[in-house]
């Protein structure tokens, strides 16, 4: 209730100022309880979407405390529709799912996990890899680096093309990043792979709007 109270306090964005029909904005949480029973969990994951143009709860989804939030995303993939713009961590992350936003006619922005690959074509059309953890080395502060659209992935089914942007942060971003991931930290919520992307001195997103977007 008091979530419900707050979100109506908010000041709403107009949908004539975005080129999006809806912004939809989804992530989760985890609650553990105390198992008195087989049959029962031992918690709870709740996946909450909230839609920033109406203020309004779109959906509420229940799954046992260790079921991945990619569960979510495909559960709510069916309810895409043409132009919303999907805001999402990385939990969600799965190329197959971006290419389903893309067939919907529908945008996405994401951070980009610490393992990905990125690749271009030169001129002959030979692959060449790119590393923007390392570019981002010689950016300077709060200087952005964008790459357009370029493959993501190794081979096979999960590539797929997006516009990449990679951002040095600001030493006061970096301040509250570390704040963020020692207090996540102790409470024992960090993940190798992301605890690794969320050490680097940048933050990599993907979308697949244009430049003009």
């Amino acid at each position: 209730m008091q979530l419900a109270e707050k979100q109506q306090m908010l000041s709403l964005p107009s949908p004539s100022d975005y080129p999006f029909s809806r912004i939809r904005i989804l992530d989760g949480t985890s609650f553990q309880v105390k198992k008195n029973t087989a049959s029962y969990w031992d918690g709870v994951k709740i996946q909450l979407e909230y839609e920033l143009y109406q203020g309004n709860f779109l959906h509420t989804l229940f799954y046992g405390p260790r079921d991945s939030d990619h569960d979510a995303a495909e559960e709510l993939a069916d309810t895409i529709g043409e132009e919303d713009l999907i805001l999402r961590d990385l939990g969600y992350f799965s190329g197959d799912h971006f290419k389903k936003i893309d067939r919907a006619g529908a945008y996405y922005i994401t951070r980009v996990p610490a393992n990905m690959t990125y690749w271009t074509l030169d001129d002959k059309q030979r692959r060449i890899q790119i590393k923007p953890e390392e570019d981002a080395m010689h950016l300077a502060p709060g200087e952005i680096q964008d790459y357009g659209f370029i493959q993501l992935g190794v081979k096979g089914k999960n590539t797929f093309h997006a516009r990449v942007v990679v951002q040095r942060l600001t030493e006061e971003q970096q301040k509250q990043r570390d704040t963020y991931l020692k207090e996540r930290r102790r409470k024992g919520g960090a993940y190798p792979i992301r605890q690794q992307e969320e050490s680097y001195p940048n933050s990599c997103y993907q979308y697949n709007t244009r430049r003009n977007g």
